[in-house]
Order: C-alpha cells, then structure tokens, then sequence
C-alpha cells in the first residue's frame, strides 16, 4: 500500500469492489466505491447475507484502487467454543446455584465475544496500516 495513510483514511480515492462467497468469486464487481462504502453498505450486506443463508460461512469483499487495498471477511462464528466453556463451568460448578452458573456462562461469553472483536479489529488494522507498520506489528507478534 504505498500511498496509505491512518492519520487521513479518506484520502484514498474511489476503487472497485469484488465480493467472494465461500470461496467463490461472484460475478458482479462493484465500481466506484469509496472506502467508507465498505463499512456502510457491503459489510451490512455481508452480515444480513450470511443471516439467510444457513450453509454459507464466509463471506469476503476485496477493495482496490490506486491507492491501496483492503480484504474484509465476514465469517460465521461456532459455537462450539461456547458450548464446550458451558459444560466445564457446569461440570466445575455442579453444588453451585444455577445463578452463579449464568453469571459464570454470561462471564464466558463475554470473553469469547471481546476476544473475536479483538482479533477481527487487529486484522483491520493490519489490512489498513501502512507497510512500516506492518513489519513493526509482526515483529512484536514473533517475541
């Protein structure tokens, strides 16, 4: 991305956007699309996309101008991971009251739902940064 900024993320111009469904490009190509378009009109789509379609899992939009680039992926979450947490915390807890047990349920969910955002926000922002940032970012993840 060479001519990307974070401190004026409006200067990139217009470019076009492709959506990716489940690994399958589709065939409409969105033209003129400002990057402020992503977040207030296709990653509405996305999510509202993946809500009525049960089978669907991934849902991808790639933007490109001349000016840099960006992937956003909108993925189902499991919850597997939530139903595994609940059935220690039940096993754990079993001579608790079954109101220590919600709070201790509604306390792991909270921690998985803030450790997706976490994740997802991170991804963003190493999609946005620029490349000096990027390598500073990858570095600190290798110590």
């Amino acid at each position: 991305m060479p001519h990307d900024s974070l401190e004026n993320p409006k200067s990139t111009g217009a470019g076009s956007a492709i959506e990716v469904i489940d690994g399958e490009k589709q065939h409409l190509t969105h033209a003129n699309v400002h990057p402020d378009q992503l977040d207030e009109i296709l990653l509405p789509k996305a999510i509202d996309y993946l809500h009525h379609n049960t089978e669907t899992a991934t849902y991808q939009i790639i933007w490109r101008s001349n000016h840099g680039s960006a992937h956003l992926c909108v993925e189902k979450t499991s919850t597997a991971r939530i139903h595994r947490a609940r059935r220690a915390a039940t096993r754990q807890g079993r001579n608790k009251s079954s109101k220590t047990l919600r709070q201790m349920h509604q306390e792991q969910m909270r921690k998985v739902q803030w450790m997706q955002v976490a994740k997802d926000f991170l991804k963003l922002w190493v999609v946005r940064s620029s490349e000096r940032l990027q390598s500073t970012f990858t570095s600190w993840l290798k110590q």
